[in-house]
């Protein structure tokens, strides 16, 4: 009778083997985690540069802009727009592209069902570089870029560049 329940399978609320030993992750310890890293990050990516400005230069700098009342935080001019012209942007829009692609590549993975699938697998990677080599032969430039080219865009472009 033993060898009989054995063949039948686990045990009414019992855990297969496999799933046994895997532990349980919290996933708001996880996601705190990772926003706080991300936050370092971002701060890291702000804060380092050739301009040699130190952190709490980039912090009094940020929270100049976040919080224009606060009469105790004065940054010289340079310093804030090195920070909010320059380096804020870059970092934000890398973190930007990071996560889409990384929710490119959850997409992929999830659709295939396989944690390996890359973006060789349909010639997106081809695809990109097709495109990419078409603007570099086409000769590329700002000028035709979104920014330039619809009209409400283009005194804000002119002032910047005027500066």
């Amino acid at each position: 009778m033993k060898s009989a329940a054995r063949k039948a399978g686990p045990a009414r609320g019992s855990r297969p083997a496999a799933l046994a030993v895997l532990p349980r992750v919290r996933a708001g310890r996880a996601i705190a985690v990772a926003s706080a890293v991300l936050v370092a990050a971002l701060l890291a990516g702000v804060a380092i540069g050739p301009a040699g400005l130190s952190l709490p230069i980039v912090v009094r700098a940020l929270l100049t802009e976040l919080l224009p009342w606060h009469p105790a935080l004065g940054v010289p001019a340079i310093d804030a727009d090195i920070v909010w012209q320059l380096r804020l942007p870059r970092v934000l829009l890398g973190a930007l592209v990071g996560a889409m692609l990384a929710g490119g590549g959850a997409a992929y993975q999830g659709v295939f069902r396989n944690p390996l699938a890359d973006p060789y697998l349909l010639g997106v990677a081809a695809g990109g570089g097709l495109g990419a080599t078409i603007v570099i032969i086409a000769g590329g430039s700002p000028e035709r870029s979104t920014a330039y080219s619809c009209p409400w865009c283009r005194p804000a472009v002119r002032r910047r560049h005027t500066r």
